[in-house]
């Protein structure tokens, strides 16, 4: 706690510092000037209802918050909670203030003691739920001394986090014994907290991923509005590369082109979608011999024709995508940290990745089955594109499989909600 303590009085000060330089350090400590005083002004007429904190680092653990903010409050009787958001993230602050099943959101400060007891006496919330891994360590001890349920979802603690070793696994130690329930996404994460812990610890229990749950809605809002983005014809491929980076596109042109045969159509979905970047997408396709067309200068249904590469610059297009492509790349998988493979997969997509997916247990377990194809380099993503193409057996037992895969991990919402509720 000690080291703790010393980052928490020197973070202020390099922040000071660092953030005229940092677009995204600016923005992070200016969403946070006078931020308690703002929590303070919204709760001196306190709301009826009981009130729950979800707290998420940034968006992506915000959907995982969504399906239980959704299952507690969403009787016909009414609201039985007043919720409130908090995040690390600018990028997360922006998600919840978009999402309508919040009632008041804010940044979260720097977690010193002075700050978690004033947000503590203003908010006074009857449960804390944090969402993935994002557990505030001053705010998680002053909440259990004042008796407030404490719970972490969908919580993920890989193998090589540094959060089970030291020293981080001491300093974090009376933190996970503080909570009242650990609901983890397998129990070899539920494991690894239970040997933080130690014998003083709450309920750990394997009670699965939301995440399941929350891409399951998405699909499902998405299905009642198809949008048709491309044209299908008979006899034609189409290999859809989404949330890619520079560091893959070019692995990926070179395994197109050496196995493209005129029966496969080429979809890439960039992960920045700025005009710089877009340019330099499109001039790496056209110095391959490919021509590169966009999205947003075409209506759909886009037919994509012979040497034509379609790079979508546009947002919310992906998940429709994904349900019109015969196979799939997930990116991020070359550059430290793979994107989600769970969009793809509830369509049955056979999926194609990169090296890197230890931070993803879902990938991990879908390469461990067989159903994800890890591809290192160039070579590897063309033998693997060549085989899904070339096979339409193989591509459907794949595809089945990955299917199954994604509806038997459905239904933690539930679990992680019944076990919540039982000690509200």
């Amino acid at each position: 706690m000690i080291i703790y303590r010393i980052l928490l009085l020197i973070a202020p000060a390099l922040l000071r510092i660092i953030a005229p330089f940092d677009a995204k350090l600016r923005r992070f400590r200016s969403l946070r000037i006078g931020e308690v005083e703002r929590v303070r002004a919204a709760f001196r007429n306190r709301p009826d209802l009981p009130v729950l904190w979800f707290h998420a680092a940034s968006a992506g653990e915000f959907e995982q918050a969504k399906p239980i903010i959704e299952s507690l409050n969403g009787t016909e009787a009414g609201k039985r909670y007043y919720i409130v958001a908090s995040f690390f993230s600018p990028s997360g602050f922006d998600a919840g203030a978009k999402y309508p099943g919040v009632d008041f959101i804010f940044n979260l400060p720097l977690d010193s003691a002075t700050n978690a007891r004033a947000l503590l006496d203003a908010i006074g919330p009857c449960a804390i739920i944090y969402a993935k891994y994002d557990v505030w360590i001053n705010l998680t001890l002053e909440a259990h001394h004042r008796g407030v349920k404490l719970f972490l979802v969908s919580g993920t603690l890989p193998e090589k986090s540094l959060r089970h070793r030291f020293p981080m696994k001491y300093i974090l130690r009376s933190t996970y014994a503080s909570l009242t329930g650990i609901y983890a996404i397998s129990e070899a994460d539920a494991r690894r907290y239970r040997a933080i812990a130690g014998p003083r610890c709450g309920e750990i229990e394997s009670a699965g991923d939301t995440r399941f749950d929350r891409v399951r809605q998405v699909i499902e809002e998405h299905a009642k509005k198809p949008l048709e983005i491309i044209a299908r014809e008979n006899g034609l491929l189409y290999f859809l590369a989404g949330s890619t980076y520079a560091i893959s596109e070019s692995k990926l042109l070179e395994a197109y082109a050496a196995v493209h045969a005129q029966r496969i159509r080429l979809i890439m979905v960039p992960h920045e979608i700025d005009p710089k970047n877009i340019d330099r997408l499109a001039g790496l396709i056209a110095s391959r011999g490919l021509q590169p067309i966009r999205y947003s200068q075409l209506a759909p249904p886009i037919a994509v024709d012979g040497d034509q590469v379609l790079i979508v610059d546009a947002f919310g297009v992906l998940a429709h995508l994904y349900r019109q492509a015969d196979i799939v790349f997930v990116g991020g998988s070359f550059k430290g940290s793979v994107h989600s493979v769970l969009e793809p997969a509830v369509f049955g997509c056979p999926i194609i990745t990169g090296p890197h997916i230890c931070n993803a247990y879902e990938a991990i377990t879908m390469a461990h089955n067989g159903i994800i194809a890890l591809c290192p380099g160039m070579r590897e993503l063309a033998e693997a594109l060549d085989r899904l193409a070339s096979d339409p057996a193989k591509r459907e037992d794949i595809g089945r499989r990955t299917k199954a895969f994604f509806d038997d991990n459905t239904g933690a919402t539930q679990i992680i909600v019944s076990k919540i509720a039982a000690h509200l």
